[in-house]
């Protein structure tokens, strides 16, 4: 547990990276340029990945195969599209890089049996 406020409300490793990539998520894709944003979304997506629980790495695997089906697709939108898109396929970034690690965490626990 890294933080506690009087309303019980806890904040723990998993969620800061979880909302730091969602922060990065949502800053490049309405176009400020941070340096090396998108690994950085990579890093965190990945590091997002290995904590998700083993019961929830199959609705992980369908979360990454609708944003990606669907990231394109939303550039029509007059005025905000061109954002939305922006923001979802960077969304699409760091839930595919979560889905790699969830994936190999599978193998590795049938490996071991």
């Amino acid at each position: 547990m890294l933080f506690r406020s009087k309303g019980g409300f806890t904040m723990n490793i998993e969620k800061v990276v979880y909302l730091v990539g969602l922060l990065l998520v949502v800053l490049t894709g309405v176009g400020v340029a941070i340096p090396q944003g998108e690994l950085a979304i990579v890093i965190l997506g990945a590091v997002s990945g290995y904590f998700v629980a083993e019961s929830d790495r199959r609705a992980l695997l369908v979360t990454a195969i609708g944003i990606s089906v669907v990231s394109g697709g939303l550039g029509a939108i007059p005025a905000v599209g061109s954002y939305i898109t922006g923001i979802v396929s960077s969304l699409g970034t760091m839930v595919n890089a979560g889905a790699v690690v969830a994936v190999v965490l599978g193998v590795v626990d049938k490996a071991k049996g």
